[in-house]
């Protein structure tokens, strides 16, 4: 099974699951429990192509694949922490239902307006609500407590207990820190999304929200450029990530797809931390689409075949 058809297929399960909680139906946990399982053993070959994935959820299906993408990032980290094999199953099938009460406000939280004061406080009840749609199934204590606290916070300012440093259970501390970053790559009614290394600058702002230690594994997960960024580059050139150094989180690998110099759209691989090529900054798509609009209008070959960029020359070799 390829990795595009095992998120297809766990989007399904989800998409169940979360059906049968919002009908107040008996809920089946064997399915998830094989989806589960098929996603941790595709971890070690297709873990990073399944994180790329996560960053394409839509609006539309928004709590379905957020559960999903959450699940699958805080499994990653729950890997690069060596969890047990027992733990991972926990943390996966916590991840997977960890919003799975939003049902009971969706058409609250789905409206393209910020909550007031009055719904936050509402909203503040989901982690209990999703607890309780699996109450008569038997569920790990473990899990149900991971579920609970996944919006508790280090500085004792989340919710639904105000729970603080040392009080929140390891799993919940995991699947909070992917929670967020997954919330804040996507686009919201209320908000537009940002780009991962916005997200991750943004969670390095609030770090006294998380878990030092999670939020210490969700960058050598994710990294500062996470897989799929699209950069500029101070040669003027445009790329995506498409490999992570973890050795120095800096310098990935870029594909490089724009040139502000012929071949203009010549695809080819660079190393950074073999270049002296750097990271200028990060685009979204739309800005991606501006510049190379605006490029192309400013290329000035002069007699010599040597473009003016910039008020600069490049040479291209």
């Amino acid at each position: 099974m390829t990795f595009e058809e095992l998120y297809r297929q766990s989007l399904s399960v989800v998409s169940s699951l979360i059906s049968q909680s919002a009908k107040s139906s008996p809920v089946d946990m064997n399915p998830i429990k094989s989806q589960l399982k098929a996603v941790l053993a595709s971890i070690p070959e297709q873990g990073e192509d399944l994180l790329v994935l996560t960053h394409h959820g839509t609006s539309e299906n928004y709590l379905i694949s957020h559960c999903l993408n959450s699940a699958i990032l805080a499994i990653l980290m729950g890997v690069e922490m060596r969890l047990s094999g027992e733990d991972l199953e926990k943390l996966g099938i916590a991840a997977l239902m960890h919003d799975a009460g939003m049902m009971k406000l969706f058409e609250k939280v789905n409206r393209p307006v910020k909550l007031t004061p009055e719904d936050f406080e509402e909203v503040k009840n989901h982690p209990i609500y999703s607890t309780q749609l699996f109450e008569s199934t038997d569920m790990d204590p473990e899990i149900s407590r991971a579920i609970l606290e996944h919006h508790e916070r280090e500085n004792g300012s989340g919710y639904p207990r105000g729970l603080g440093e040392g009080e929140i259970h390891k799993l919940a501390s995991i699947i909070a820190v992917a929670d967020v970053y997954q919330a804040l790559v996507h686009p919201r009614p209320h908000r537009q999304q940002l780009v991962p290394f916005q997200a991750i600058k943004e969670m390095m702002r609030l770090r006294q929200l998380f878990n030092p230690q999670a939020l210490k594994v969700l960058l050598e997960v994710v990294s500062v450029f996470p897989l799929g960024t699209i950069v500029e580059l101070d040669s003027g050139s445009l790329g995506k990530v498409v490999k992570i150094n973890k050795k120095s989180l800096m310098s990935p690998q870029i594909e490089l797809f724009f040139s502000r110099i012929p071949p203009l759209f010549e695809k080819r691989i660079v190393d950074l931390f073999n270049s002296p090529l750097n990271i200028q900054r990060c685009l979204t798509e739309e800005e991606m689409r501006d510049y190379i609009k605006k490029a192309n209008k400013t290329q000035e070959p002069d007699n010599r075949g040597h473009y003016r960029v910039r008020k600069r020359w490049l040479f291209f070799h």
